[in-house]
């Protein structure tokens, strides 16, 4: 029962949409991690690229069952929306971003041309999210504002207080 009395159903379309959010937010942040490199674990013995271990196994499924209670918390208070929007343009920004010509410009070359993922990455990652979350909640607080006003010209009665 909820606080007003009334039951709460829950239907199978909606459970499925909060572990779709879930996963969608997982896989999101495992790719992240895949390029910004898993600071629990060392790099290979080649220098190239880190060694996945039972850690990395550990923190996906940490990182799975996080994102499902961030999933069904965001379907409660009703902001799942925005944050999956958001979530949609950051891959997409990030996507272009990365196969861009400018990819990892940002970041220290040594003179044989590789380089480390450093701070820098994780600053711009981070931007990334904030700006395209940002975007979506304000973009659909707009829509939604400018979908409650009455039409110009319309006279609107005033509640009495």
């Amino acid at each position: 029962m909820g606080r007003s009395g009334k039951r709460r159903v829950c239907s199978m379309p909606k459970i499925l949409l909060q572990v779709f959010l879930g996963l969608a937010l997982c896989a999101t942040l495992a790719a992240a991690w895949l390029y910004l490199g898993p600071f629990w674990e060392s790099l290979s013995p080649d220098g190239n690229s880190y060694a996945i271990t039972w850690r990395s196994e550990l923190a996906l499924v940490l990182l799975a069952a996080a994102t499902q209670w961030i999933s069904f918390w965001l379907f409660r208070r009703l902001i799942a929306l925005p944050v999956f929007i958001g979530l949609v343009l950051c891959v997409v920004l990030a996507t272009s971003v990365l196969h861009s010509d400018a990819a990892f410009s940002w970041e220290k070359h040594l003179s044989d041309g590789t380089f480390t993922v450093g701070w820098r990455s994780d600053a711009l990652f981070f931007l990334l999210v904030t700006v395209t979350q940002g975007i979506s909640f304000l973009g659909l607080r707009w829509i939604r504002r400018d979908g409650r006003r009455p039409p110009a010209g319309t006279v609107v009665s005033q509640p009495h207080s």
